[in-house]
């Protein structure tokens, strides 16, 4: 193996562990904004391991990124009565939110 296959083995390795320590959007902003992972079980009452859960990767039992439909209004309400600046915009990929408005 030369260098060059092997700076490429080096950043393909570490994109892929990346993968796995960082949680996917949109449910890192939500749980970040909301207080953290404890904090977020107790509003939506689930088990810190399911919250966790919505941001590993569909191929790892996870979410996607993405946090069940039926627990996002009760986070919304549990927001507003906390105080945290959670808003419905935060529930979605930024890629989506930046996408051209529907005619």
């Amino acid at each position: 193996m030369n260098i060059g296959e092997f700076a490429t083995f080096v950043l393909t390795s570490l994109c892929d562990i990346r993968k796995f320590l960082v949680m996917m959007e949109p449910a890192q902003t939500v749980i970040r904004i909301c207080g953290g992972i404890s904090a977020v079980a107790e509003m939506v009452s689930r088990s810190e391991v399911r919250v966790r859960r919505w941001g590993y990767p569909k191929a790892r039992g996870g979410s996607g990124g993405l946090i069940p439909a039926e627990l996002q209004q009760q986070l919304l309400r549990e927001a507003v009565a906390r105080g945290i600046p959670l808003k419905p915009e935060h529930f979605f990929p930024s890629s989506l939110l930046k996408a051209e408005r529907w005619e």
